[in-house]
């Protein structure tokens, strides 16, 4: 039988051979496609790394008829020591629709380095440091804007902590907290983009019993400069269904430095920007239908569904233009909006998380006449 441990030494000790890199391909994927809008088409994606996995390279690509139009990324991970560091490139090419019907372009890319240092398993810090180039082009006759190009040279400094443990359907006991410190300037153009974000999000959950699970969540942010970072509230995460969006979404500063704050429920997606936000989230979690069967008109089988009842506290708004609440015809809130209801949680078959959730809106005088409906995939919050 062959036998893989080299033989001792006259000392009686086995020879050390210094560790040598040598990247082999854990993964390697693609397909091939031709379109008769964009020709052909095709997408690959490789990822490599050595037998310690200190050394990681991934490659992905999406051609689309010419090179300045495709998807292209391409990183390299060094995690040998405690802080491992990472950076590379990336390109893209989109094309919109914004409300008002024209068609313009934006080709995105740009380099990116980054470092990450844990303190211990559930904390780390971590840091991003980015220049990007965004070439916009509006391709309607009729539209009067210039063409624009724009260069950030963007941060984001974070602290974050994790130790929940996961059920069926999202988290159900410990915490999770994040911190980030975040600007983006133009060195080329003061005029240009500029903004300095600080932002929180602290989640709590309880494991009551069984599969009762309580959560809470407290997120708040604000930005300032010259083009202060807007936050966008409202709708649910992953929403199954179409958006009707303000003009303003796809400016340059919105389209890609803007957040999108999720949940609000019962407030339309996008529905309120401002450059400050504060967000309060609870859900009650139980278990609902242990197991449903049906044989007609489908064979299907459906198991641990969760149920869930929530409230939604929000508000985003500009500098100091905030009004909690108003007497006027009785006191109500204002600029605080408050969704609640309930839904429901299944994961199917381990492949995916789908919820539902119905709202109401209320500003504690009066309620919604009608609620809204969510249809929405991934884990809660």
């Amino acid at each position: 039988v062959f036998d893989s441990i080299p033989p001792k030494l006259p000392s009686g000790e086995y020879k050390i051979n210094r560790y040598k890199v040598r990247l082999t391909p854990d993964f390697i994927g693609g397909g091939f496609a031709y379109d008769t809008f964009f020709g052909i088409r095709g997408q690959t994606v490789f990822l490599f790394s050595d037998y310690l996995g200190n050394h990681q390279i991934f490659v992905a690509t999406d051609l689309v008829n010419t090179l300045d139009q495709s998807f292209i990324q391409a990183y390299y991970f060094n995690n040998k020591r405690r802080t491992s560091l990472g950076g590379g490139i990336f390109h893209t090419k989109n094309f919109y629709q914004d409300t008002y019907g024209f068609l313009f372009s934006d080709r995105f890319y740009g380099a990116q380095f980054f470092a990450r240092r844990p303190f211990s398993t559930f904390s780390r810090i971590e840091f991003t440091f980015s220049q990007v180039f965004i070439d916009r082009k509006y391709l309607d006759f009729l539209d009067p804007r210039p063409n624009r190009s724009t260069k950030v040279t963007a941060g984001n400094f974070g602290w974050v902590f994790d130790n929940v443990l996961w059920g069926l359907t999202g988290p159900v006991n410990g915490r999770r907290a994040r911190l980030d410190l975040e600007f983006g300037v133009n060195l080329f153009d003061a005029s240009d983009v500029e903004f300095y974000s600080l932002e929180f999000d602290y989640r709590k959950y309880w494991h009551l019993a069984k599969t009762f699970t309580m959560a809470i969540r407290f997120a708040g942010g604000a930005s300032t400069g010259a083009t202060p970072k807007q936050y966008f509230l409202g709708g649910t995460t992953n929403w199954i269904g179409s958006r009707t969006l303000d003009a303003t979404v796809y400016d340059v500063e919105n389209l890609y430095f803007a957040d999108v704050i999720t949940p609000l429920r019962g407030v339309p997606y996008y529905g309120l920007s401002g450059d400050r936000y504060a967000l309060v989230n609870w859900e009650f979690r139980f278990p609902m239908i242990q197991y449903f069967a049906m044989r007609y008109p489908l064979p299907l089988v459906l198991s641990n569904i969760n149920g869930a009842v929530f409230v939604d506290v929000g508000s985003a708004w500009f500098g100091d233009q905030f009004k909690f609440g108003s007497s006027a015809n009785g006191s109500r809130l204002q600029d605080v909006h408050t969704g609640f209801g309930f839904g429901l949680r299944m994961n199917l078959f381990g492949f995916a998380l789908l919820r539902y959730d119905l709202a109401w809106t209320t500003d504690l005088r009066d309620i919604s006449d009608s609620p809204t409906s969510y249809f929405s995939l991934g884990a809660d919050f």
